[in-house]
């Protein structure tokens, strides 16, 4: 088995999360109002799905987090099927290529996240106050 880029030998793939990844969890944490705690347990009401789903698309567009990767960061050690955890990912982008044209508060939640994701950066810093050099009135 080829290990993983980001992993050394003998070391996890979940102990080489990059801060992109972490920079995203918050995001999708401060867009949605699901902490990472609660996007890992087993339940599955709509705002905690949907946080998931939201962090699945962002990880799998934004970074070169494998699926595995990816399913590990969302889920934790908890998978919501029996089968691999790859296809809990793959159904979940899936399912957000559907929502996002049609859910109107969905695709909302999805382009804040975006906005937020490109106006912060890599490291899920605030942007910095853009200072006016023009005087007021003009």
């Amino acid at each position: 088995m080829t290990p993983h880029y980001y992993a050394a030998p003998g070391i996890p793939e979940i102990m080489t999360i990059t801060r992109k990844s972490t920079a995203i969890i918050g995001i999708v944490e401060e867009v949605t109002g699901v902490k990472r705690e609660v996007m890992r347990t087993k339940t599955r009401k709509r705002e905690v799905v949907d946080a998931r789903r939201i962090a699945t698309h962002l990880l799998k567009d934004k970074t070169k987090t494998s699926l595995r990767g990816i399913s590990q960061l969302v889920f934790g050690d908890v998978t919501l099927t029996k089968v691999a955890p790859h296809s809990d990912i793959i159904h979940m982008l899936r399912k957000h290529d559907i929502l996002y044209g049609s859910d109107a508060a969905y695709t909302a939640l999805v382009k804040q996240a975006h906005h937020i994701y490109e106006n912060r950066g890599l490291l899920g810093r605030k942007p910095k106050p853009v200072i006016s050099t023009s005087t007021p009135g003009e």
